[in-house]
């Protein structure tokens, strides 16, 4: 059993450790072999801290019936900038493109 490791740590380490990820417990679950197989592909958005900060603003929020905070999750996990999107597509592209060409 035997696990495809395809990962790069940003320089700013918002995506510090995903280059460790060893697969997933449920993969051959969902995505029995030799019928398909299974690639996920996470990115970092924000730095941990912020994120956190994030999450607990907005529960925050939701427990005291307001809408303060409500956007502050897609801040966190959805950047609008249209550099990161484009930097995210060309490493997802990149990351397919060499599973798909072993």
């Amino acid at each position: 059993h035997s696990h495809l490791v395809l990962g790069e740590s940003s320089d700013d380490g918002v995506s510090e450790g995903y280059d460790l990820t060893m697969g997933f417990v449920n993969d051959r679950v969902l995505c029995p072999p030799p019928n398909c197989f299974s690639i996920t592909q996470e990115f970092g958005t924000r730095p941990g801290v912020a994120v956190a900060l994030a999450l607990i603003l907005e529960n925050k929020s939701h427990q005291i019936g307001s809408r303060e905070f409500s956007v502050i999750s897609s801040w966190a996990f959805y950047p609008q900038r249209l550099s990161w999107r484009r930097k995210t597509l060309r490493g997802g592209i990149k990351m397919l493109s060499s599973v798909l060409n072993l």
